[in-house]
């Protein structure tokens, strides 16, 4: 339970990281999709936002990731995506909240997972997908 705890805290340090790093990346061609859009992330997945529930000051983001290659992959929701306010300020990850965050997939199999930020009572939000020394940032916009 305790090395949980410590995994998720890491795993939050690391998004923090990242999203430093991520303001570096990209040539700021920024393409915007909507729940539904399945989106090609590179490392042959694809990832869809299924579902978007707005729960009082929480926003919980369901992701529907597909294997479309020919060898095993691998996928982790805390790492890979960060939710932004409209003024672009990263909004804190709700722990515990969420399922099936991070796994493996084979070729051809599809794994969903939810992941959870507090809102601050923003009604529309932005949730960026990190792909490092990319040169598109890719973003789903949802509104409450």
């Amino acid at each position: 339970m305790k090395t949980d705890r410590w995994m998720y805290v890491i795993a939050v340090i690391l998004l923090f990281v990242l999203s430093l790093g991520a303001a570096a990346c990209g040539s700021g061609e920024l393409q915007i999709y909507v729940m539904g859009d399945e989106v090609d992330v590179g490392f042959d997945q694809h990832w869809t936002l299924s579902s978007v529930d707005f729960l009082d000051d929480r926003l919980e983001a369901g992701f529907t990731i597909e294997n479309v290659g020919t060898e095993d992959s691998s996928y982790n929701l805390v790492l890979s995506l960060q939710a932004r306010d409209p003024v672009g300020d990263p909004l804190s990850q709700v722990i515990p909240c969420g399922s099936n965050l991070d796994g493996s997939l084979q070729p051809g199999d599809t794994a969903t997972g939810t992941i959870c930020w507090d809102t601050r009572g923003s009604d529309t939000l932005r949730i960026h997908y990190f792909v490092l020394l990319s040169e598109t940032d890719i973003v789903w916009e949802v509104e409450r």
